[in-house]
């Protein structure tokens, strides 16, 4: 094996693998947008219990 394969090779593994984190990254994104959204046109369906912080000093 010449190194010219093995660049080659490492090039296109290297390519693959960030079209799939982009594809992923896409996916997922547009996930959270849409969830986003959701809640931007019903606030008062907050499914999260998150009390205000306490100010104790």
């Amino acid at each position: 094996m010449d190194w010219t394969l093995l660049w080659k090779t490492m090039l296109v593994v290297m390519l693959g693998l960030f079209a799939i984190m982009a594809v992923i990254t896409t996916v997922m994104g547009a996930c959270d947008i849409r969830r986003l959204m959701a809640h931007l046109r019903n606030p008062e369906e907050d499914d999260t219990d998150q009390d205000p912080p306490s100010s104790s000093s």
